[in-house]
């Protein structure tokens, strides 16, 4: 599953401006920072991905100032976060792999979130980065 997000994701993201590297992305906007990662479930073959925004200054994390550069989605507050896909509120993508199966799953699972980054994720990171200038 993950080379398969290397093969087909991570190119579109580099597309993007997005730097960092899987499961963790960012993007330096004009107003915020754009933040996206991929978690895997722990007892199911199914991927999220979590979005946030936070100030192009950084966060406090636990007393400590994690740069913008440096930033995960991991590092805003869960009500701060949002999880892209089909089915809200329980956004996850499957990838199991059936008995039989005509193509690639892990292809298919990884290409079904490019729409929601597309659509979603965009208009999320556009509204939510008037509310996260940095000062």
């Amino acid at each position: 599953m993950i080379e398969a997000f290397h093969l087909h994701v991570v190119p579109m993201l580099e597309g993007r401006n997005f730097t960092g590297r899987f499961p963790d992305f960012r993007r330096i906007a004009a107003e915020s920072v754009h933040l996206l990662s991929f978690h895997f479930a722990r007892h199911k073959p199914a991927y999220a991905v979590e979005i946030s925004c936070a100030p192009l200054s950084g966060l406090t994390v636990a007393g400590n100032v994690v740069p913008a550069e440096e930033l995960t989605a991991w590092h805003v507050a869960g009500p701060a976060r949002f999880r892209i896909g089909p089915d809200f509120p329980d956004q996850w993508f499957s990838f199991k792999l059936p008995l039989f199966s005509m193509g690639d799953p892990y292809k298919k699972a990884a290409l079904a979130v490019i729409p929601f980054i597309e659509k979603q994720a965009e208009l999320w990171w556009k509204e939510a980065s008037a509310f996260t200038r940095s000062g």
